[in-house]
C-alpha cells in the first residue's frame, strides 16, 4: 500500500511538472446553473473568460465576460484568481414579475460581476471552482445574485514551456550564424 501511494504521488507530480500552461481553453460549467466557458490568456498571468449560461430554476440566459488575475500557489499549474467584469441577461418565456409586486415585470439584468476561485491544470484539462457574485445595476430579480460552479475545460492551445522557448532561440541563433558565410552559389539559396 505504501508503494502504491508513493507511485501515485510520483505520477501526479511528474504529470504536473511536465505539463504545459494553456493559452486557450473551452469547457462546461456546472453549479447553480449550467453553461459554456471560453478562457483566453491575454497576458502573463491574466485571462479573459466568456461564460454563456442558464440557471436551472429560471428561464433565463446570461452572458458574462470577466478578466482574471492569476496567482500561482505551490507550483505553476495550480493557482488562485480574482477579477471582475460585466454581465447581461435575458429572460425567456413571457413576462416575469417580482414576488413582492406581481404587477411589475422584471427587466433583463445588466451589471457587474466579480470572480474568485482556484484552478488546476492537468495535462490537456483545466479544472476550476469559483464564486461569482453579480450586482445588477438594472433589471434582474434581485440587486445581488451569486453563483458557484465547477468548470472543466479542454486546453485547445498550449503555451510553450520556457525550455521550448530557449531551444527555439538557440536554433534561430545557430541558423543565423550558419548563413553568415558567403559563397559563390549562396545567391541561389532560399532565405
Amino acid at each position: 500500500m505504501k508503494y502504491l501511494m508513493a507511485f501515485c504521488l510520483f505520477l501526479s507530480t511528474t504529470t504536473l511538472a511536465f505539463s504545459q500552461s494553456y493559452n486557450t481553453a473551452i469547457g462546461v460549467r456546472l453549479g447553480s446553473g449550467a453553461g459554456i466557458s471560453l478562457q483566453q490568456r491575454v497576458a502573463n498571468k491574466t485571462t479573459l473568460e466568456g461564460i454563456v449560461g442558464t440557471k436551472f430554476k429560471d428561464n433565463a440566459y446570461k452572458v458574462t465576460l470577466v478578466a482574471k488575475q492569476h496567482f500561482p500557489i505551490l507550483f505553476k499549474r495550480f493557482n488562485v484568481y480574482t477579477g471582475g467584469g460585466v454581465h447581461k441577461g435575458w429572460y425567456t418565456g413571457g413576462n416575469r414579475t417580482t414576488i413582492d409586486e406581481p404587477a411589475n415585470p422584471i427587466e433583463n439584468p445588466f451589471g457587474v460581476t466579480l470572480v474568485g476561485g482556484a484552478e488546476l491544470s492537468l495535462g490537456k484539462f483545466n479544472i476550476s471552482y469559483d464564486f461569482l457574485p453579480s450586482f445588477n445595476f438594472r433589471g434582474g430579480e434581485k440587486a445581488f445574485e451569486s453563483s458557484t460552479a465547477v468548470t472543466v475545460r479542454y486546453i485547445l492551445w498550449e503555451r510553450p514551456t520556457q525550455r521550448e522557448i530557449r531551444k527555439k532561440k538557440r536554433k534561430k541563433k545557430k541558423k543565423g550564424s550558419k548563413s553568415s558565410g558567403g559563397g559563390l552559389f549562396d545567391i541561389f539559396k532560399k532565405n
